[in-house]
């Protein structure tokens, strides 16, 4: 199952993530770091390198869409961005989340999953073109670049089986 959450600003982005995807061992259950960056922009930024910590800058910066800070490039006319952030949340249904607690290569398998389905998704990313005398515009170009962030918890919050993996888009 697919479910979506519309995050209105980057402050509602960062409160959420504190709230609920980082909250005690729900982030690192077990001591086992659950965050990546995901998408062509982690990969040729560097950011899919290292996992994600709790209170990591970097995911400060995602929900920010600092672009300066994730990419490490100067930019000629860095913008506050007035986008929303979506959050998809994949989850397996109760039989498998029950056998993962077994096995810990279907966590792994629904990680690649949902890993192969943004790749899909990616090759559809746009970005709105203001360049030159397109500045008054709605042009689209399409990138094929996104930048995600993917979360797997293989418990709810209350410790029964529940896998799942939250994926919020900047």
């Amino acid at each position: 199952m697919v479910g979506k959450v519309v995050h209105t600003s980057a402050a509602e982005l960062a409160r959420y993530h504190d709230q609920h995807l980082s909250n005690g061992d729900y982030h690192s259950e077990e001591g086992k770091v659950q965050g990546e960056f995901i998408g062509a922009l982690a990969e040729e930024w560097g950011l899919g390198m290292q996992p994600i910590f709790k209170a990591d800058a970097r995911f400060g910066a995602f929900t920010e869409l600092d672009v300066s800070l994730l990419s490490g490039r100067k930019l000629r006319r860095p913008r506050k961005s007035e986008r929303c952030a979506i959050e998809f949340a994949y989850s397996a249904p109760k039989s498998v989340s029950i056998a993962a607690v077994r096995d810990s290569r279907i966590a792994e398998e629904l990680a690649g999953a949902v890993k192969e389905e943004l790749a899909w998704f990616e090759t559809f990313a746009s970005c709105r073109d203001r360049r030159g005398e397109l500045y008054n515009s709605e042009a689209v170009r399409r990138t094929g670049k996104m930048l995600a962030a993917g979360f797997v918890h293989e418990t709810s919050r209350a410790k029964d089986p529940s896998l799942h993996m939250h994926v919020p888009l900047g």
